[in-house]
């Protein structure tokens, strides 16, 4: 499990790292309903919800629910027709009272039972955050 996950990580590191230090990868199992978390991929470890060997094997509702209810909306969407779908949600962190805008796409790979999901922050400031994590922000709330 281990090299794919490696594997998979060279694969998609030059397509995230062209969107950017704020984008996180994610591919799933399109062919089972739990969409199964394949692997997950961020320049920045930090930006990461949980870790990979936390995340890799579990059902996309392992991540919580505010992040992975629309997820897998619009991963059954993309797996049902074929498309890639684009979608923004909110997330309420109550660890430190701040609230994230994401945008997410979601698409299928070509060739494979593969879902890729690319997610970025939307608001300038989460763009700093992940660099300096350990610094204040209250302007943020």
């Amino acid at each position: 499990m281990q090299d794919n996950i490696i594997i998979r990580a060279k694969k998609y590191r030059a397509l995230v790292e062209s969107i950017g230090q704020n984008a996180v990868a994610v591919t799933l199992h399109a062919d089972d309903a739990d969409f199964t978390i394949l692997d997950l991929y961020a320049i920045d470890p930090r930006r990461l919800n949980k870790s990979p060997r936390e995340a890799v094997g579990k059902p996309a509702a392992f991540i919580a629910a505010a992040i992975s209810e629309p997820r897998i909306h619009a991963l059954k969407k993309a797996s049902a027709n074929g498309n890639k779908e684009v979608f923004s949600y909110a997330y309420a962190d109550e660890d430190n009272g701040l609230e994230w805008l994401f945008q997410s796409a979601v698409a299928p790979i070509y060739g494979s039972q593969e879902l890729i999901c690319i997610t970025s922050d939307l608001r300038e400031w989460q763009k700093h955050y992940w660099l300096h994590k350990f610094i204040s922000f209250p302007q943020c709330k």
